[in-house]
């Protein structure tokens, strides 16, 4: 190859490289802002459907808590008035049940440690029900 031939290959070359360069101009190209668009749509539904996720599980969260606090509510209800019908029949023994009897005791365990359980319970689920995450 002549030395003629390989600068006449540089110069197609370097004239093909410039009309190429020339055909790239700054201004963004319509398909490039078109798939910015979807990109930009497609995240904007990908978010609100984390919210909605997000809203959904906290809905749910809050269903549960008032299920379980009603249900607490109730067994501590029940339980204390359980309690209640022990110290009443223990009380009143010689009128209502005559062959119920506790010892002092027992009818003060029984009171303390019911009272203990109550009040850990009860701490237990407004805890739960009013704690702050911290996220």
């Amino acid at each position: 190859m002549t030395e003629s031939s390989k600068d006449l290959i540089k110069s197609k070359l370097i004239g093909r490289s410039v009309s190429l360069s020339k055909d790239i101009d700054n201004e963004p190209d319509r398909e490039t802002e078109e798939e910015k668009e979807d990109l930009s749509r497609e995240r904007a539904k990908l978010e609100n459907d984390a919210l909605l996720q997000d809203l959904w599980f906290k809905k749910e969260e809050h269903d549960q808590r008032i299920h379980y606090a009603k249900n607490i509510y109730y067994l501590i209800v029940v339980w204390l008035a359980f309690i209640g019908v022990i110290v009443i029949c223990s009380g009143l023994k010689a009128l209502v049940c005559e062959y119920f009897e506790l010892s002092d005791k027992v009818i003060i365990t029984l009171l303390t440690t019911t009272t203990v359980t109550v009040i850990g319970l009860f701490g237990t689920v407004l805890k739960y029900l009013f704690g702050r995450k911290s996220d």
